[in-house]
């Protein structure tokens, strides 16, 4: 049976990785996004027990040093696609 350990670190390896190249892309990021993001590549990965919660964004954040800040006085325009 695979430990609860790899499975959050095969869903942090695949959301930091997107997360990344959404910053590369100037993409507006958010809990809520990562959140989604996340849910998404543990059903990819078939991790079917592994949930999103609010403690794994707490410390998906505190492992990858992210904090989501607002960018004041900014504007970037990015196409749904690439949010996608």
């Amino acid at each position: 049976m695979e430990s609860r350990k790899r499975k959050i670190l095969d869903v942090d390896d695949c959301a930091f990785k997107w997360f990344r190249q959404a910053l590369d892309k100037n993409i507006p990021l958010s809990g809520p996004l990562v959140h989604m993001k996340a849910e998404e590549f543990s059903a990819s990965l078939d991790k079917s027990e592994f949930k999103a919660s609010t403690g794994w964004i707490d410390g998906f954040k505190e492992r990858n040093g992210i904090s989501f800040n607002s960018v004041c006085c900014e504007s970037v325009s990015v196409t749904q696609d690439a949010a996608s």
